[in-house]
């Protein structure tokens, strides 16, 4: 639900946690960097956001901010190649839960949490907006907020995501296969482990020690949760 419904909602307290707890995340992976409303240029895009809330299983509130990428101009505000993402292939999905299950694998789905906002923006896109509905304690009243960092909604956002976690599969180890982009690989005394991306979540599979270690990895390297 939008914000303004939320807050209106008996579920106002949680939601006000929620947007505390994702504005956090913001801060912890610099997102926005505070700048001073004179020191706009004049082909900056002045991005609106907005809230986005939604129940979590335990009662609380899992809040996202999300830029309005539909203001955004193509060659302007994402380069050339940076809005689509590759996305696992059926083939890919096919080959990963074939394999496991023929292996009697351990499988565990992994969510990538906070670090979906870690993707940078490496274009020199200039976009500034101002601070998200209900934060504007956190910031002097004549700054706005450049992004730094891939914001949810944005077009290319997907693409910056995909390539952090790229390059932390590869730390990790991982290789990727010819099947897909989305599918990675790692041999490790014999034996065989596999990682499928899709957006922001992974299934790993893999004998259970070995996927267990790899998920302690990314845990380290992306957040990530599950």
């Amino acid at each position: 639900m939008a914000c303004d419904e939320a807050m209106a909602s008996p579920a106002k307290g949680k939601v006000l946690e929620g947007t505390e707890a994702e504005h956090k995340k913001m801060l912890k992976y610099k997102v926005l960097k505070p700048t001073h409303e004179n020191d706009a240029r004049e082909d900056d895009l002045a991005i609106g956001g907005a809230w986005a809330a939604k129940p979590k299983a335990n009662g609380d509130a899992r809040c996202r901010q999300a830029a309005r990428g539909l203001q955004q101009a193509a060659g302007k505000h994402y380069g050339p190649g940076g809005k689509p993402a590759p996305a696992a292939s059926e083939m890919a999905i096919r080959i990963a839960l074939a394999l496991a299950a023929m292996a009697s694998w351990l499988s565990c789905i992994a969510g990538a949490g906070g670090a979906s906002l870690a993707g940078r923006l490496k274009n020199g896109e200039r976009m500034l907006m101002e601070a998200p509905q209900g934060c504007q304690k956190h910031y002097p009243a004549y700054a706005l907020l450049q992004l730094q960092r891939a914001l949810h909604g944005l077009a290319q956002a997907a693409m910056a995501f995909f390539r952090e976690a790229a390059q932390a599969l590869r730390y990790a180890g991982m290789h990727r296969d010819g099947a897909g982009p989305c599918l990675c690989f790692v041999w490790g005394k014999g034996k065989l482990s596999v990682i499928l991306l899709w957006v922001d979540d992974m299934l790993i599979a893999g004998p259970k020690k070995k996927a267990l270690e790899i998920k302690e990895k990314l845990a380290k390297l992306l957040g990530c949760k599950g």
